[in-house]
Parts: structure tokens; sequence; C-alpha cells
């Protein structure tokens, strides 16, 4: 039970930190880029060695680590341009409802099949996406920013599918050794892309500092995740972690953020938890 309020603390500290890069002027991709660096380091130190580095290569889910790095680079950016465009509260919404995705395509690849609930839950989360989503006709600058939160939608969602997927590689079996690839990759490829971007902003103490914390929060946040797992069935733990993370971030984010929600945003808030439960819970 202490790993998963951790977690979820952590998760929803996460959230926090990137309302916060925008308060304290930190730059978003050098944070991101070598938080990855701090992260790939941590999983590396309780790494369980009983697959020789020569032999990494040939495993079947190797070829897995470029892909999902580079989608996890892509998502992680995203994740903090909603948190800061559109808040907290609509940001957890987008990115836990996207569950719908990788439950969709576990229809085609794996021909599962939904039981009444899940399908109940599909639609649920196709109206909440349509309430929490819908634009305002008097603010044009809020409507262009649901942009980041839509796309972050999708990106989590192809993130939880190729996730899902290799699973069925035996990649978690050492799951500290694949996720440590994966941040490496992510951390290769978001230096690569600083690098070779123009008017890039010269790198500071106060970016790398941020880094070391998202860096660690990141890592702390996937090791408690996946320690809750293991004592958690997955029917029990996704329900409530979804519900608590999108409740917990939905009041930090108008309590202390003093982020504004039309009553529609509430109302679709609230069927995502339960589309998110239905799924979730009776899959």
């Amino acid at each position: 039970m202490i790993s998963f309020i951790l977690c979820l603390i952590v998760a929803i500290t996460i959230l926090v930190v990137f309302r916060l890069f925008e308060r304290f002027g930190i730059d978003n991709l050098q944070a991101i880029v070598f938080s990855y660096l701090i992260s790939a380091f941590a999983a590396f130190l309780i790494v369980d060695w009983e697959v020789s580095i020569a032999k990494i290569p040939q495993q079947d889910w190797f070829i897995y680590t470029f892909i999902i790095g580079a989608s996890f680079f892509i998502g992680f950016n995203i994740f903090a341009l909603s948190t800061q465009k559109v808040g907290m509260a609509l940001t957890s919404v987008a990115a836990n409802i996207s569950v719908i995705i990788p439950v969709g395509m576990a229809l085609i690849l794996y021909d599962e099949k939904l039981n009444i609930w899940q399908i109940g839950g599909l639609t649920l989360a196709l109206v909440a996406i349509f309430l929490v989503f819908k634009p305002t006709n008097k603010t044009k600058v809020f409507s262009s920013a649901l942009i980041f939160p839509l796309a972050l939608f999708f990106i989590n969602g192809i993130n939880n599918s190729l996730m899902k997927h290799v699973e069925h590689l035996d990649a978690m079996s050492n799951p500290m050794l694949f996720l440590g690839l994966v941040f490496t990759v992510s951390f290769g490829i978001g230096l690569t892309f600083y690098l070779l971007k123009k008017n890039k902003k010269p790198i500071t103490r106060k970016n790398l500092l941020a880094a070391l914390i998202l860096g660690l929060l990141n890592f702390i946040s996937t090791y408690l995740f996946l320690a809750s797992l293991t004592i958690f069935d997955s029917s029990v733990f996704f329900p409530i972690f979804n519900l608590s993370f999108i409740g917990g971030s939905a009041i930090i984010g108008v309590f202390v953020f003093k982020e504004k929600l039309r009553p529609i945003n509430w109302l679709g808030l609230i069927l995502a938890i339960f589309a998110i439960v239905l799924i979730t819970y009776f899959q």
C-alpha cells in the first residue's frame, strides 16, 4: 500500500514540476533530455544482469527500445507542454483516458474480446473526450492550446500499446534492463535533437538541476509503479490509480494553480473517471 501511495504522489508531483518549470524559467527540452540520462543511470544501477550485454541485441524486444525510446521522448515533451498550456486537470485526463487506444489495439492484434462493461466504458470515454476538450467559442487561445492534450492522448496511447506489446515478448522479465535501454535511447535522441536545434538555449545549472529532479521523479515513479503491480491485481490497481491521479491532479490544479474548468469540463472529467474504471476493472 505504501508503494502505491508513493507512486501516486510522485506521479502527480511530475505534473507539478512541469507547471513550475514555466514559473522558474526552466527550458523544457534541456530538462527532459538530461532527465533521461539520470533515469537511465538509476535503472542500470539496480539491473539484474542475468543476460550478458553481448546477448541483449539478440532479444526479441531489443528493436522496440528504439521505437519506445523515441516515443517516450516525444510524449514527455508533449506532457510538459500540455501541463503548462491547459493545466494539470485536463492533462491528467488526456494521459489516462488514452487507455482506450491499447484496448483497441488488443482487439486488432491479439483478438481479445470485450465484455459489455468495457464496451460501455469505451462509449463513455468517447463522450468524456468530447466534453473535456470541447473548445469554447470565446477563448481562441485556449481552444488552440487543446492540441497539446489531444496530442498527448494519442502519443500516450501509442506508448501504452507498445509497452503492452513488448510484454508479449518477455521484455518485462527484466524491466529495469529494458527501461534502462529505453531511457538511454530517449536521452540519445533528445541530445541529438538539442545539438541540431538552431537558436538553442545554452545549458545552465538551473536546467541541469531541474533535469536531476525530473529524472529521479520519473525513475522513482516507474519503479514504484512496477512494484505496485506485483502487490495488487491489475484490475484493482489501474482503476484506483487512474481515478486518484485524475482527482488529485484536478484538485491541485484548481486550488493551487488556479486552473479554470467549465462545468462541461468537470462533467467530462467525472465521466472519464467512470470510463477508465469500467475499461480497466472489468478487463
